[in-house]
C-alpha cells in the first residue's frame, strides 16, 4: 500500500510532467511557425527599405550628374579643351567617378580625361534616355573602352533651351556590389541585385558580375539551380515585393525582395533557414530545461508540502483505528497530540476526535454499564442538536421500560389477529429480547414477505433501486418476492440507461444512445423519446460549435445552414449575425489596412454598419487613423513649402503626445532657420547698398557658427580695405591742393622773371643755348624720373594690400565651401539616419506607417538639401577659381610693378648723371655770361616745372576726388 505523501509526489509530478511537456511542444511549434512568418516578412521589408536606399543613391547621383551638366564650362567655346578636361578629371578625382565622357546628340563621345578616348554610344539605352531629356541609370554594362563592367549615370546638357549634348559619368561595375555589400540581416544573412532579365548586377561574388550570370536560367546549366530560378521568373522578375524559399548546394534559403523603382533591377535579401533552426533549437532546449528545472522544484515542493499534510494524517489515522477498536480511553502519549492545536482542518478534525472519545465515554460506555446493570433511572443528556447517541440511549432505556407492555401488547394483538404489531427485539437484552424476539419470530413467518415487498416498492417510489428481496420464502411469498423483483430490475435498467444519456450528453458526448431494444412497453417508448430528443439537439449544437470553430481559427467562409426549429432556430440565427458581423468587421479593418499600406490615410470605415463593441472597434480605427493623418498630412504640407524655398508656414493644428512633439520640432526648426535667413538676407542687403558698418550678432551654435564667423570676417576685410583707402585718398587730395597752389605760384613768378631777363637770354650764343637747353631737359627728366619712381613705390605698396586683401577673400572662400561641405555631409547623414528610421519603421509593422512617412519626407529634405549644397559648391569653386586667378594677376601686376620701380631707379640715376654732366659743360661754355645763364636756367626751368607739377596736382587732386566720392559711398564701422 503506497503512502499518501508518495501518492502526492507521484500525482503532482506527473501532472507537472504533462503540462509542463504539451505547453512546450506548442510553444515550440507555434514560435517556428511564427519565427519562419516574421523573418519572411522582415527579410521584406528589409528588401523594400534598401531598395529605396538604394533608389536614394542612384538619385542623389542623377542629380549631381544634373548640376553638373550646368556648369557653363562644357559647352562654352571660350574655354580651353585642356582647361575642361583638367576640370574633369579634378572633378572624377573628387566624387569617385572614373571619368566623365561628353557626347554629342550623334552618340559621339570624348572621355574628358587627358587620353581623350572616343567612343561612340548612340546604340546605349543610357544615352538614349538622356538624349530623350530624362537623367538615366544604365544597367550594368561592360565599357568598350576599359573592358570592365562600369555603371553609368547620362543627364541631357542644355544650351539655350534645348538639349546640345549628353553628359555621363562612369562608375566601377563593383560599385552596386559594394551598396549590396552592406545589406545584411542576422549573422547569415545578404543581399544580391538583378536586372529584370535575372542577371547578377550586385553581388558579394563580384565573378557572378563580371561573368554576367543570369540566375533565370542557372538551372539550364546546373540543376541545384531550379528552386532559385524558378522563384527568379515566377516571382521576382514581376517587380512586385514578395518573399520565398529556395535550396541551393545543400542549404535551404529563406528571401524577401523588391524592386529598385527607377531602375531596372530587383533587389533581394536571404538567409540561411540553418539560423533559425538554430534559434528553434535554442528554444527547445531552453524550454526543455525548464521542463526538468519546474519538475525538480515541484517535486521537491510537494515532497515539502506532502510531508504537512501526510504526517498529521498518519496521526490521525492511528487515532480514528484506536477508535474503531473502540478503545475510548484518553492516551496521553498519542501522536495526534502534537497537531490537536493545528489551526486548520487537521486541528479541527483532531479536535472533534478528541471531543467524540470524551462524549462516547462519558454518555455511551457509562450509560450502557448502568443499563446493563437495570438501573434504567439515569438521565440521558443530549451532547447536541444533531446528538443520535441520546436518543438511542432513551430509545433503549424506554424500550426496556416498556418491556412487559410490549410482551403484552404483542401477546392480545396476534391474539386478536393484528399481525402488524410487533415489538423492536433489538432494542432488549436477557431474556425479555429472548420473549419478545420469539413473538416477532412467530409474526414474522407470516407477515416478513409482505413487508419486505411494500419496502422495496416504497423504495422503488423514492427512486432508491439499491436493493431488491432477498428474503428466502415459500409457496406464495416466493411468487410474490419473483414478481417485485421482475418489476425492480425493469426499473433499475431504465434508468441505467437514462443517467447513462444524461452523463454523457452532460460530458458533451451527444453521439451516445440507449439500446431501446432492452426495454419493453412504455419503458421502451421512453428510451425511443429520449434518444430523439438527444439527435434534435445534437446536430445544431454540432454545426454551431463547427462554425463557431471555424470563426476561432479565422475562416469566416460559411454560416449556419441546417433546417431547424424553435430554440435550435434562434441558436442559428445569433450564430449567423456573430458570424455576419465579425465577417462585416474584418473586412472593413482590412480594408482600412490595405488603405494604409497603399498610402491613402484618408479611408474610414462606416461605423453605422455595426453595432456594440464592433462599432466602438471600427471607431477606435477611424480615430487613430484621424490622429495619425492629421499631424502628417500638416507636416507634409509645411515641408513641401520648405521645399519651395518658402520658411513662413507653421504647423497650427492641436496635437498630443508624439505628433505635438513633431509639431514642436519642425516648427522650432523653421523658427531657427528663418531666423538664419532673415538675419544674412538682411546684413547682405545692406552689404549690397553700400553699408559696411553691420555685422552678424545672432547667437548660432554648430554648423551654422562658422559661417556667421567667415561672413563677418568678410565684412572686417572690406571695412579695412576700405577705410585704408579712404584715407590714402585724404592725404593724396591734401597733397595734391597743396602741390597745385604752391606751382601756380611759382609758375607766375617765373613768367615775371622770364620776362625781364628775355632780352639778356637772346644774347647767348647757339652753342650756349643748345648746352642750356640740354641741361635743361636733363634736369627735367631728373625731375619727372623721381616722381615716377615714387608712384610707382606707391603703386607697389598699393598693389600689395591687394594681393592680402586678395588673399583673404580667398581663405574666406574656402572656408565658405568648407561648410557646403559640412552642409552637404549633413544632409548625407540626414539621408542614412532617415533611411535607418524607415527600417525600424518598417519591422513596426502597421505601428511604424506614419512615422515611415515623415522619414521619407526627411529623407527627400535631405537629398534636396545635399543638391542644394552641390549647387552651391559649383558656384562657390567657381568664384573660388576666379578669385585665384585674379589673386594670379595681382601677383603677375605686383611683379610687373616691381620691375618698373626697378628700372625706373635704373633710368633716374643716368638722368642724374647727365644732369650733372649738362650742368659742368654749361658751366665751361657760359663763363663770360654765367650769372646771366644762371638767372635765365633757373627761371626757365622753375616755370616748366611749375607749370606741368600744376597741371599734374591739377589732374592727381581730381582723381583723388573721385576715389573719395566712390569710398564715400560706403557706410563703414567707427
Amino acid at each position: 500500500m503506497k503512502s499518501i505523501r508518495l501518492r502526492l509526489i507521484t500525482l503532482f509530478t506527473a501532472l507537472i510532467l504533462a503540462v509542463t511537456g504539451i505547453l512546450g511542444v506548442v510553444v515550440v511549434n507555434q514560435f517556428t511557425s511564427v519565427l519562419e512568418e516574421d523573418a519572411h516578412e522582415e527579410l521584406q521589408n528589409m528588401a523594400e527599405v534598401q531598395a529605396r536606399y538604394i533608389e536614394a543613391r542612384i538619385n542623389t547621383q542623377l542629380n549631381y550628374m544634373e548640376s553638373l551638366s550646368q556648369n557653363s564650362i562644357i559647352l562654352d567655346p571660350a574655354v580651353a579643351q585642356e582647361q575642361r578636361v583638367a576640370f574633369f578629371e579634378a572633378e572624377a578625382v573628387r566624387v569617385g567617378y572614373d571619368a566623365f565622357v561628353l557626347a554629342d546628340l550623334a552618340g559621339n563621345g570624348v572621355t574628358q580625361s587627358a587620353a581623350g578616348d572616343v567612343v561612340n554610344v548612340a546604340d546605349r539605352s543610357y544615352f538614349k534616355g538622356a538624349a530623350a531629356g530624362v537623367p538615366t541609370v544604365s544597367d550594368i554594362t561592360i565599357s568598350r573602352v576599359t573592358g570592365e563592367p562600369v555603371l553609368l549615370f547620362a543627364t541631357p546638357v542644355y544650351q539655350n533651351g534645348a538639349i546640345a549634348a549628353v553628359l555621363y559619368g562612369r562608375k566601377e561595375g563593383k560599385t552596386l556590389s559594394s551598396i549590396v555589400g552592406e545589406v545584411t540581416y542576422g549573422e547569415t544573412g545578404f543581399g544580391s541585385l538583378i536586372n529584370n532579365d535575372g542577371i547578377a548586377v550586385g553581388n558579394a561574388n563580384l565573378d557572378l558580375v563580371k561573368q554576367q550570370f543570369n540566375f533565370a536560367k542557372a538551372d539550364e546549366e546546373n540543376p541545384d539551380y531550379a528552386q532559385l530560378a524558378e522563384l527568379v521568373r515566377s516571382k521576382m522578375t514581376t517587380r512586385e515585393p514578395g518573399f520565398g524559399d529556395y535550396s541551393l548546394e545543400g542549404k535551404d534559403f529563406l528571401v524577401g525582395f523588391a524592386p529598385v523603382e527607377g531602375t531596372p533591377w530587383i533587389l533581394s535579401v536571404a538567409m540561411d533557414q540553418a539560423e533559425l533552426d538554430a534559434q528553434v533549437a535554442e528554444v527547445r532546449n531552453t524550454i526543455i530545461t525548464v521542463i526538468i528545472l519546474a519538475i525538480i522544484a515541484a517535486a521537491f515542493a510537494v515532497f515539502l508540502i506532502s510531508g504537512t499534510i501526510a504526517k498529521p494524517i498518519v496521526a490521525t489515522t492511528e487515532e480514528l483505528n484506536r477508535l474503531a477498536g473502540f478503545d475510548f480511553r484518553h492516551n496521553a502519549h498519542s501522536n495526534a497530540g502534537k497537531y490537536i492545536n493545528r489551526q486548520d482542518e487537521i486541528g479541527t478534525m483532531l479536535k472533534a476526535v478528541a471531543t467524540m472519545q470524551q462524549n462516547v465515554q462519558d454518555n455511551l460506555i457509562d450509560k450502557l454499564e448502568h443499563i446493563s446493570r437495570g438501573n434504567l433511572d439515569d438521565e440521558i443528556i443530549m451532547v447536541g442538536d444533531n446528538d443520535q447517541v441520546g436518543p438511542a440511549l432513551q430509545d433503549t432505556q424506554g424500550a426496556i421500560k416498556t418491556l412487559v407492555t410490549d410482551t403484552n401488547m404483542l401477546v392480545t394483538a396476534a391474539v386478536e389477529g393484528r399481525l402488524d404489531e410487533r415489538a423492536d427485539a433489538s432494542k432488549y437484552s436477557g431474556d425479555y429480547q429472548k420473549v419478545i424476539a420469539g413473538v416477532n419470530q412467530t409474526l414474522n413467518a407470516v407477515v416478513e414477505p409482505i413487508k419486505e415487498a411494500s419496502s422495496v416498492l416504497e423504495a422503488m417510489a423514492r427512486g432508491d433501486l439499491e436493493q431488491d428481496m432477498q428474503g428466502d420464502y415459500k409457496g406464495e411469498h416466493a411468487a410474490i418476492k419473483v414478481s417485485v423483483n421482475k418489476t425492480f430490475a425493469s426499473i433499475k435498467m431504465l434508468v441505467s440507461d437514462t443517467n447513462g444519456l444524461v452523463e454523457a450528453a452532460v460530458a458533451g458526448e451527444l453521439d451516445t444512445r440507449a439500446d431501446q431494444s432492452k426495454h419493453q412497453g412504455e419503458y421502451a417508448k421512453i428510451i425511443t423519446g429520449v434518444n430523439a430528443t438527444l439527435d434534435a439537439m445534437a446536430e445544431p449544437i454540432q454545426e454551431a460549435s463547427g462554425v463557431l470553430e471555424e470563426m476561432a481559427q479565422g475562416n469566416l467562409d460559411q454560416g449556419m445552414e441546417g433546417d431547424y426549429k424553435g430554440e435550435y432556430a434562434v441558436i442559428k440565427d445569433s450564430v449567423n449575425k456573430t458570424f455576419d458581423s465579425i465577417k462585416m468587421l474584418v473586412g472593413d479593418t482590412n480594408s482600412l489596412v490595405e488603405s494604409a499600406v497603399a498610402g491613402d490615410l484618408n479611408a474610414r470605415a462606416d461605423t453605422y454598419k455595426h453595432s456594440g463593441e464592433y462599432a466602438r472597434i471600427v471607431a477606435g480605427i477611424n480615430a487613430t487613423l484621424d490622429a495619425m493623418v492629421a499631424p502628417i498630412q500638416e507636416a507634409n504640407t509645411v515641408l513641401e513649402e520648405v521645399a519651395n524655398g518658402s520658411l513662413k508656414l507653421r504647423m497650427e493644428g492641436e496635437y498630443k503626445g508624439e505628433h505635438s512633439a513633431i509639431k514642436d520640432s519642425l516648427n522650432s526648426t523653421l523658427d531657427f532657420l528663418q531666423g538664419v535667413v532673415d538675419e544674412v538676407s538682411d546684413i547682405l542687403d545692406q552689404m549690397a547698398n553700400s553699408n559696411m558698418a553691420v555685422s552678424i550678432t545672432g547667437d548660432y551654435k554648430g554648423d551654422f557658427e562658422p559661417i556667421k564667423t567667415a561672413l563677418n570676417h568678410i565684412i572686417e576685410s572690406f571695412n579695412e580695405i576700405l577705410k585704408d583707402m579712404n584715407e590714402a585718398a585724404d592725404q593724396v587730395s591734401a597733397g595734391a591742393s597743396q602741390v597745385s597752389d604752391g606751382s601756380q605760384m611759382l609758375a607766375q613768378g617765373s613768367t615775371e622773371q622770364a620776362a625781364a631777363i628775355q632780352q639778356l637770354s637772346s644774347s647767348i650764343d647757339e652753342i650756349a643755348d643748345k648746352t642750356k637747353d640740354n641741361a635743361k631737359r636733363a634736369s627735367e627728366a631728373n625731375m619727372l624720373s623721381t616722381t615716377a619712381q615714387e608712384k610707382a613705390q606707391k603703386g607697389n605698396d598699393s598693389m600689395r594690400q591687394l594681393q592680402e586683401s586678395m588673399d583673404e577673400i580667398n581663405q574666406a572662400s574656402g572656408n565658405i565651401s568648407k561648410i557646403i561641405k559640412v552642409i552637404d555631409d549633413i544632409a548625407f547623414q540626414t539621408n542614412i539616419l532617415s533611411l535607418n528610421a524607415a527600417v525600424e519603421a518598417a519591422r513596426a509593422g502597421q505601428h511604424g506607417k506614419g512615422f515611415a512617412v515623415v522619414a521619407e519626407e526627411v529623407r527627400s529634405l535631405a537629398a534636396r538639401s545635399a543638391e542644394a549644397a552641390k549647387e552651391t559648391t559649383v558656384l562657390i569653386e567657381g568664384s573660388v577659381k576666379k578669385t585665384e586667378d585674379g589673386t594670379a594677376i595681382a601677383d603677375e601686376t605686383a611683379n610687373a610693378l616691381e620691375e618698373i620701380v626697378v628700372e625706373i631707379t635704373k633710368a633716374a640715376q643716368l638722368v642724374q648723371e647727365i644732369a650733372e654732366a649738362s650742368n659742368d659743360q654749361a658751366t665751361n661754355i657760359t663763363q663770360i655770361n654765367l650769372g646771366v645763364d644762371q638767372v635765365s636756367q633757373v627761371v626757365q626751368g622753375n616755370t616748366a616745372t611749375a607749370e606741368q607739377s600744376a597741371a599734374a596736382s591739377e589732374e592727381l587732386s581730381g582723381q583723388s576726388q573721385l576715389l573719395k566720392e566712390m569710398i564715400s559711398r560706403f557706410k563703414l564701422k567707427r
